[in-house]
C-alpha cells in the first residue's frame, strides 16, 4: 500500500470517528426535555450523589426539573469538546447542591441518556 492511500484511509477513518462522536455526544437543547427513568441501578451503592432505586426525572422545557431523588430544581445544558453535559441544581436540607453528568445517544436511534455511572451502564434513559 502506498503512502498516499494510507493517508486517505486514515483521514476517512478520522472523519467517520469524528462524525460518530459529534452525533453521539452533542445534543441540542430541544432534545433534552422529557421524562427519564433510572436504569441498571441494582448494585452496591458507593456514590452518594446518584440514585440506587427506581426514580423518574422529568426535565421541563423552561429549564426546571422534578425527581423523587433530587426533588425540584433547575438544569442547564453545557457543551465542550467532550460532548454535552447536564447540570442539575437543587436544594436539600443542608443547602444548595448540584450534580453534573454527560448526556449521550448512539447512531442506532437510542434515546438520549444521562450517564450516572458508565462502568455499570447506570443511567437515566429518556422514555418520553
Amino acid at each position: 500500500m502506498n503512502k498516499r492511500k494510507l493517508v486517505k484511509i486514515i483521514l476517512i477513518a478520522f472523519l467517520l470517528y469524528s462524525c460518530k462522536h459529534f452525533y453521539n455526544n452533542f445534543l441540542t437543547a430541544e432534545m433534552i426535555p422529557g421524562v427519564y427513568v433510572n436504569t441498571n441501578f441494582d448494585y452496591t451503592p458507593f456514590l452518594v450523589e446518584i440514585p440506587y432505586g427506581p426514580d423518574t426525572l422529568t426535565l421541563f422545557k423552561d429549564g426546571h426539573f422534578s425527581s423523587r431523588y433530587w426533588g425540584t430544581g433547575a438544569y442547564k445544558l453545557t457543551r465542550s469538546i467532550k460532548g454535552s453535559e447536564i447540570r442539575l441544581q437543587y436544594t436539600y436540607e443542608a443547602g444548595t447542591a448540584s450534580f453534573q453528568a454527560p448526556i449521550e445517544r448512539n447512531l442506532f436511534g437510542r434515546s438520549p441518556r444521562i450517564v450516572l455511572y458508565k462502568a455499570r451502564d447506570h443511567h437515566y434513559e429518556k422514555i418520553d
